[in-house]
């Protein structure tokens, strides 16, 4: 997984916690097997919006953006609570 690679480089005891988190993926376009059908789905999101398109068994940018925000929260929140604890925060690296 990429966290135990990211880990092997960073010294244990600076890190304050980790967490597994879906909700930071790239956008889900779906599960295309033919390319008729590539060129098809492309074509109807030019039609309606890049944005609000959501692919068959896949997601919008709309999606997207609401996922990340999510988890933007929740990482201020957590910040603020890290900051209670006492932690200096001005040097953190979130990775």
């Amino acid at each position: 997984a990429t966290v135990d690679e990211l880990l092997k480089h960073i010294n244990k005891s600076q890190i304050i916690s980790t967490r597994e988190e879906p909700r930071i993926s790239e956008q889900q376009f779906g599960n295309f097997q033919n390319v008729e059908q590539v060129w098809e789905s492309k074509k109807e999101r030019h039609e309606f919006g890049r944005f609000y398109y959501r692919f068959k068994s896949g997601e919008a940018g709309l999606d997207v953006y609401s996922r990340v925000s999510s988890f933007i929260s929740t990482l201020v929140r957590d910040c603020q609570q890290y900051q209670k604890a006492g932690y200096e925060l001005d040097t953190v690296n979130v990775v």
